[in-house]
C-alpha cells in the first residue's frame, strides 16, 4: 500500500511457529532502510506491530527481525517495501455538460 507524507499505516509481522505469537524472552526490532522516506515506530503493546509513516516521496524497506532466544540464538527477518508519494493533485475546475 502506498503512502503520502504524513499518512500512516499499521505493519503487522506474521511468525510461523506452533502457537504463532512471539514466544516469552524473544525480540522483534523495527527498521526503515530510510527514515527520511518513512519512519516506523514499534507498538508498545505488541512488538510483531508498529506504525509507518510518511515523511517524503520515495521508496524504502520495512523490516521486521524476530530473535529467537529459544533455539540459542537466531535471527529470522522479513521486508516489505514501502512507496511514499505525492498526494493526488487538488480539484481545480468542473466542467458540466449538458444535453
Amino acid at each position: 500500500m502506498k503512502l503520502i507524507p504524513g499518512q500512516s499505516l499499521k505493519a503487522v509481522a506474521t511468525i510461523n511457529n506452533n502457537i504463532n505469537t512471539l514466544p516469552d524472552g524473544d525480540s522483534a526490532a523495527w527498521t526503515s532502510s530510510d527514515e527520511g522516506v518513512a519512519t516506523v515506530t514499534p507498538s508498545p503493546a505488541n512488538p510483531l506491530e508498529a506504525t509507518v509513516t510518511g515523511v517524503m516521496v520515495g521508496k524504502t524497506t520495512i523490516t521486521c527481525i524476530v530473535t529467537d532466544h529459544t533455539q540459542g540464538v537466531a535471527q529470522i527477518s522479513g521486508t516489505a517495501s514501502q512507496i511514499v508519494e505525492n498526494p493526488p493533485a487538488p480539484v481545480t475546475s468542473v466542467t458540466v455538460a449538458i444535453g
